[in-house]
């Protein structure tokens, strides 16, 4: 998988929120297994350009990819 991330972790009154910012080019593809992994803990805020798409986010069409992101927020919440 090619995904490019960075992220930071802020401290609030109630604990840490992890927001990570992600790229994946257009011709890669995500192993969601990998990809769930991003997912530090139950503060992440997820963010970016995934080149994916989904009816979840107003696209007419879906994509493994976009399939792969549904299935890691309802893992996480």
């Amino acid at each position: 998988m090619k995904l490019e991330t960075m992220g930071i972790a802020l401290k609030t009154d109630s604990g840490y929120i992890t927001v990570i910012n992600c790229y994946r080019p257009p011709d890669k593809a995500i192993d969601i297994t990998q990809f769930v992994r991003i997912f530090v803990n139950d503060s992440t805020i997820l963010t970016g350009d995934f080149n994916a798409k989904h009816t979840l986010w107003g696209s007419e069409t879906e994509d493994d990819i976009g399939l792969a992101i549904e299935i890691a927020m309802d893992k996480h919440n």
